[in-house]
C-alpha cells in the first residue's frame, strides 16, 4: 500500500518490545536497512524475524532512524494527516477547548515532530522533523482545511531541527499576522505574540495550572519569577492575591 519503492528497516533480536510502545527508532536498533528511497520518505520497519512493526518517516542524518506514524498499512498521504489532526482537534473540543489549545501535540497524537497551536483565528505551527518537513505545504493544506485561520505561522527557530539536517526558520505560511493578536484564557484577555514570544507563542499546556492558583493565593503576598508573559500572575491577581510582583 506504500508503494513498492522504499527502505525497509530489519530490527535486532527484541528491539520490536520497545518500539511497539514507543515510536522512536534508533540507529543502533536496526540490525540491516534494504531498499532506497528520498530522505524524509516513508519506511517499513520490521523485527528480526520479520513481523511488521510499522511505518514511519527516515532520516539517516538523526540518530532516531525512523519515527513511527502508523502501526497498520493506511497509506501516509494527505487524508492520513487530514484524519489523524480532524481527530486530534474534535479531541480538545469535547474537552471545552476553543479559542486556545494545542492541536497537535507530536507524539502524543501520534505526529512525532509535528506542533500546532490554535490561538483565535491565528495558528502557530513546529515542523521539528524531516518527515513533517517536507509535508509541509501538504500539512498547511490540510489545516486550512480544517480551521480556516486567517495565519498559519511557523516557529520552526529552534535547535532540535539541526539534529535532523534542518536549519532554523519562521514566518508567515499563510496568511497575515496580526500583531495584537489576542486571546481569552480563564476570562483574563492575554495578548500573544507568536512572531517572537516563547516557543510556539505562550504555554499553553499551562491553562489549567495557572487557573488552580485559585486554590492557594486569596489574600496573599504572590512573587512570579520568570514570569513569561505574566499568565500566572494575571490570574493570582484575578483569583484574590492582595499583591503580584511578575519578574
Amino acid at each position: 500500500i506504500q508503494g513498492e519503492i522504499m527502505y525497509t528497516l530489519t530490527l535486532k533480536k527484541g528491539e520490536e518490545k520497545r518500539i511497539l510502545t514507543h515510536p522512536w527508532v534508533y540507529a543502533n536498533e536496526v540490525a540491516k536497512i534494504e531498499g532506497k528511497d528520498a530522505q524524509g520518505s516513508v519506511a517499513k520497519v520490521v523485527a528480526f524475524d520479520g513481523r511488521f512493526v510499522g511505518y514511519g518517516f527516515i532520516n539517516h542524518k538523526s540518530k532516531i532512524i525512523v519515527r513511527i506514524v502508523s502501526r497498520d498499512e493506511t497509506p501516509i498521504d494527505r487524508d492520513f494527516f487530514l484524519s489523524r489532526i480532524k481527530k486530534a482537534k474534535e479531541y480538545r473540543e469535547n474537552l471545552g477547548y476553543g479559542d486556545n489549545y494545542r492541536v497537535v501535540f507530536g507524539e502524543s497524537d501520534k505526529l512525532p515532530g509535528l506542533i500546532v497551536d490554535k490561538y483565535a483565528d491565528h495558528l502557530s505551527v513546529q515542523f521539528l522533523t524531516l518527515g513533517m518537513d517536507v509535508r509541509k505545504d501538504m500539512i498547511v493544506s490540510v489545516l486550512k482545511e480544517l480551521f480556516e485561520p486567517k495565519c498559519i505561522y511557523e516557529r520552526s527557530d529552534v535547535s532540535v531541527r539541526e539534529k535532523e539536517g534542518l536549519e532554523q526558520v519562521k514566518g508567515a505560511l499563510y496568511g497575515e499576522l496580526n500583531p495584537d493578536l489576542t486571546i481569552t484564557e480563564n476570562g483574563i484577555k492575554m495578548k500573544i505574540d507568536v512572531a517572537n514570544g516563547q516557543k510556539t507563542g505562550y504555554f499553553l499546556d499551562q491553562k489549567e495550572n495557572r487557573d488552580n492558583l485559585k486554590y492557594y493565593v486569596k489574600g496573599k503576598t504572590v512573587l512570579d519569577c520568570f514570569c513569561n508573559q505574566g499568565g500566572f500572575s494575571l490570574n493570582a491577581a484575578k483569583h484574590g492575591a492582595k499583591d503580584v510582583t511578575a519578574v
